[in-house]
């Protein structure tokens, strides 16, 4: 079985998978706020991709620039746990997970929603979730990359 496809003929919406229920991305409900990510378990070198949708929200970074998507992966090099302000208009933050594919002729792209990329959503309280995503590469495997999001409304 390949989750893209399944994920086609479901429309996008959520599928099965051994007992699981598996989404291509979810949406946190925040307008303006604070949202906490952290990786957990052994470091993968894959990440999550957050965003916010109109064009007058934005994801604030550590200098003070708003963008709109932001890519935050979980390597050696880089901290564990991330802490940005949001501001979605909509009042959705979207986030999904993404990997990077090395390609045939040694170039390195960065995928998501290809292949049998997934995610399990863990409802841990009404402002935290945790995360058990597959890459797009390979069997399903929900350990390829696991996160928890807490978010505070301001």
């Amino acid at each position: 079985m390949n989750l893209q496809e399944e994920f086609l003929k479901s429309e996008g919406k959520p599928i099965k998978v051994g007992g699981h229920e598996i989404v291509q991305g979810d949406r946190i409900p925040i307008k303006r706020g604070t949202v906490r990510i952290t990786f957990i378990g052994n470091i993968s070198s894959d990440g999550i991709a957050i965003k916010s949708k109109p064009k007058r929200g934005g994801i604030e970074m550590s200098n003070g620039k708003f963008v709109r998507l932001l890519h935050i992966f979980d390597e050696p090099s880089l901290p564990r746990q991330v802490q940005h302000r949001v501001n979605c208009p909509d009042g959705e933050l979207r986030i999904w997970n993404i990997y990077k594919t090395k390609q045939r002729d040694g170039s390195v792209t960065i995928d998501s929603w290809t292949g049998n990329a997934g995610m399990i959503v863990e409802y841990i309280s009404p402002n935290s979730r945790r995360y058990s995503c597959s890459k797009g590469t390979g069997n399903f495997d929900p350990t390829d990359l696991t996160f928890e999001i807490s978010w505070t409304e301001t």
